[in-house]
This record gives C-alpha cells, sequence and structure tokens, in this order.
C-alpha cells in the first residue's frame, strides 16, 4: 500500500483537500527570542516583511524567501526560524516560570528553545535527543539562544523515566514519526513511505 491510499482511508470525503494542502508551499515563520530581543526591537530591526500570527505575539509568518540563517540577529539568538503549526505544541503545553520540563525528541531544538523561553531564566529545561549527530545541532541552537537553564541528553527514555521518577512537571514528546511534515519540503519523500519506514 502506498501512502496516498493509506491516507485516503482515514481521511475519506477530505482526502483531496488534504491532498491539494499537501501541494502547497510550507508556511515559513519566525519566533522571537525574547531572552535576547524585546517585540519592538525586533519589529524595527528585522529583516522581513512581518503579519501578525493570532495565537503568539511573538511570533511573524514571513514570506519563505526571507528565512536567511546568515542574518547577524539570526546568528545572535534573537529569533528562530520555526513553522507556526510547529509552535503550537508548545503554547499549548503551558510553560510557566519555576517548571521543570522535558522535550524527550528535542532535536534540532525549536520547541526546545521555546520551552526554555517560556521558562524566563527560570526553572529547568532538560532536552533529550536520541540520536547522537541531531543533538549537536541542538546543542548549538540552545547555546545560541541562551537558554541557560538547560541541560542536553543523549539518552534512551527507559534511563531518563530511571533517573528522573516523578520530577517534571511537563513532558513534549514530538517523536520521531513517519515524516510526513517533511513532504512538502520534500515531495520524494512520499515515494519511501511505507509501514515498515514508520
Amino acid at each position: 500500500m502506498n501512502y496516498f491510499e493509506y491516507i485516503k482511508n482515514i481521511f475519506g470525503d477530505d482526502f483531496e483537500n488534504y491532498k491539494n494542502d499537501l501541494e502547497k508551499e510550507a508556511i515559513a515563520g519566525v519566533r522571537i527570542n525574547t531572552l535576547k530581543l524585546d517585540r519592538e526591537s525586533f519589529k524595527k530591526y528585522a529583516p522581513f516583511n512581518l503579519r501578525e500570527i493570532g495565537e503568539y505575539e511573538n511570533a511573524f509568518y514571513i514570506d519563505k524567501s526571507e528565512v536567511d540563517g546568515n542574518h547577524p540577529m539570526h546568528i545572535g539568538g534573537g529569533y528562530y526560524f520555526q513553522e507556526p503549526s510547529a509552535m503550537m505544541p508548545v503554547l499549548a503545553l503551558d510553560v510557566k516560570k519555576g517548571d521543570k520540563v522535558l522535550d524527550m525528541c528535542a532535536a534540532p531544538g525549536s520547541k526546545a528553545t521555546f520551552i526554555g523561553e517560556k521558562l524566563c531564566k527560570s526553572g529547568i529545561l532538560i532536552a533529550n535527543e536520541i540520536n547522537a549527530k541531531r543533538a549537536s545541532a541542538l546543542i548549538d541552537n540552545i547555546s545560541r539562544l541562551g537558554i541557560r537553564n538547560s541541560a542536553v541528553l543523549n539518552e534512551k527514555p527507559s534511563n531518563i523515566s530511571k533517573k528522573f521518577k516523578n520530577f517534571f512537571d511537563k513532558v513534549l514528546v514530538d517523536s520521531p514519526c513517519s515524516g510526513e511534515g517533511m513532504f512538502r519540503k520534500y515531495p520524494d519523500e512520499i515515494k519511501k513511505w511505507s509501514f515498515e519506514n514508520v
């Protein structure tokens, strides 16, 4: 069974809408790192055409062509490029100052750095990534965005649960999955989809 046959069974009458949406370009967004930059300064100096995102005041839609990782404000950790939909799990997690939070599958760090920002230099963030190569990108992003109240682990979840029993206030698990979120970015990945790979 290929991906579209499988997903058609799930979506039924909405399948064509889903397929059409999948063919649209991904929506680009940028999130201000309020640990380093306030909203007004960002809006004044940001090299983007900013459009408000209603769900979070410190994030904006931008044109995909404007994504540039070499801008000094990005290199200095003033903002993070993130699809708006990827911001929603952290908003739903409702992180408060002083919380102890675990991001179980954290690389490359988009959600972990958002959690760190929400903690406002209080509490603790444990960001875990089981893949050692991906963990290095996680470390780079946490460091670049100035999340000092954090630790990065490269550990199996079963070991974390033994060492941190009843420790965390909140846990985010954006687990490795089918890769469907990357289909718009890499359309050829649809051909590689299988139950075995999921």
